[in-house]
């Protein structure tokens, strides 16, 4: 019945990477309860795998994001007509602590580019400081979406399906380029790894692990969107050009 779900999220459209989530969160529910019949769950086996999560110190943001993968499952179920009663309707939403998001000052960006050990990391910062890029959008940019005499870039199906154009300046424009220089081998990609291959997410999350810890403070790839549109603002652009730009209500 799980290959059955995915095979529809498949035809529905929904990304690799929310199939993988859903896939994660559902068989890790029914590894907990010792592989329960779907038909046989309840609200109170849902509950109780919140709770142990909830004990075991999980955030909440990310308890919220294993029921909604799991609901999904129940849903679908009971919406096909497979199951007589949704075990996740009596379920109430959970709680999430709202965060300040935060950007990072002009002394941090100054600290996180002296903390750059290579080209290719310098790279990769101002880029995604100037463009407001996604992490997978950074992974999958090829060198024919990006044009150096313009400065614009070509963001193939961003977030919802849709390709939209974006800008890099001048600096992150003279670090590219100084890394494809250097850079061993050819490739379609404008970033790869140290064999030629495609650069992956986890890459870009071993950068800013590192660079944390070298800077004393907490790097994470979305603080450059906000940071980008946060500058966007203070120099008067309209909040539905900043919008267009990097899609930042989407994120």
């Amino acid at each position: 019945m799980i290959k059955s779900f995915m095979a529809c999220m498949v035809v529905e459209g929904r990304s690799k990477k929310t199939i993988k989530a859903y896939r994660y969160s559902i068989n890790k529910f029914f590894r907990y309860v010792g592989n329960k019949p779907y038909d046989q769950v309840t609200a109170f086996d849902i509950r109780a795998w919140l709770a142990s999560m909830k004990i075991s110190g999980r955030k909440n943001i990310s308890i919220r994001n294993e029921k909604s993968n799991l609901a999904t499952f129940f849903n679908w179920l009971f919406n096909e007509g497979i199951i007589e009663k949704n075990p996740c309707a009596p379920i109430r939403p959970i709680k999430v602590e709202q965060e300040e998001k935060s950007c990072f000052s002009s002394e941090e960006i100054d600290t996180i580019r002296s903390a750059c050990s290579n080209t290719k990391q310098r790279a990769i910062i101002e880029t995604l400081l100037s463009s407001g890029l996604r992490v997978s959008e950074l992974c999958n940019l090829k060198m024919d979406d990006v044009d150096f005499g313009s400065l614009t870039v070509r963001v193939r199906c961003g977030k919802g399906g849709k390709d939209r154009t974006t800008f890099i300046n001048p600096v992150a424009k003279k670090y590219i380029c100084r890394y494809l220089s250097e850079r061993k081998g050819e490739s379609e990609y404008v970033f790869t790894s140290r064999y030629g291959k495609q650069y992956s997410a986890s890459g870009i999350q071993r950068i800013t692990i590192a660079m944390s810890e070298k800077c004393g403070f907490h790097i994470h790839p979305h603080r450059f969107r906000r940071t980008l549109a946060s500058d966007l603002a203070r120099k008067g652009m309209p909040i539905q050009e900043i919008q267009k730009t990097i899609r930042t209500y989407k994120s």
